[in-house]
């Protein structure tokens, strides 16, 4: 978090951005599930110079729709526990961290998106509508999948598909002279 700013949701994009600052020249490939898949996004948007491409597992667009799917993953009403939630991070400064989809228009890295058929957290629908907006992403929808383990129901499928990510950035990467 941002340096004097002990509160989640304030910075974090920030503070990646300072990260990869402080690690030097380079291209980066973001990795993020989740929250972290939307602070990479997030990032990119802001600065997209010195990351490569962004690989983001269960991306959502709104936060409070996340925060919902948690609390029904995990048996609890979702209301009136989300406004209370919410008027509470408000009260505290936190900003929910959120994506825009037409923000991402502008964000021309590439971005491969893996999402659950069966994710909800983030459903999705929330993953289709990031990748469609984006105009270098990939959309791999793993069926059966969850929020969590995307990865591993179709194990071959996801370590293809990232690999295949990753060689196409490393080959259209500039090579230093």
């Amino acid at each position: 978090m941002m340096a004097g700013s002990p509160r989640p949701g304030v910075g974090e994009d920030d503070d990646l951005l300072a990260l990869l600052d402080r690690l030097g020249a380079g291209n980066f490939i973001l990795v993020g599930h989740s929250m972290g898949a939307v602070i990479a996004l997030r990032a990119a948007i802001k600065r997209p110079h010195g990351i490569a491409g962004i690989v983001a597992y269960g991306p959502y667009c709104q936060f409070h729709r996340s925060l919902i799917g948690r609390l029904n993953v995990a048996g609890l009403p979702a209301r009136p526990i989300t406004d209370l939630a919410l008027v509470a991070h408000r009260i505290l400064g936190v900003r929910p961290i959120s994506v825009n989809p037409p923000d991402l228009q502008r964000l021309r890295i590439p971005v491969l998106v893996i999402h659950g058929s069966d994710d909800q957290v983030a459903p999705i629908d929330h993953g289709c509508r990031i990748a469609a907006a984006l105009p270098n992403a990939t959309l791999i929808e793993i069926p059966d999948a969850r929020h969590t383990d995307s990865h591993s129901i179709d194990a071959k499928r996801h370590d293809q598909s990232v690999r295949e990510f990753i060689s196409r950035i490393a080959i259209e990467q500039p090579q230093p002279v």
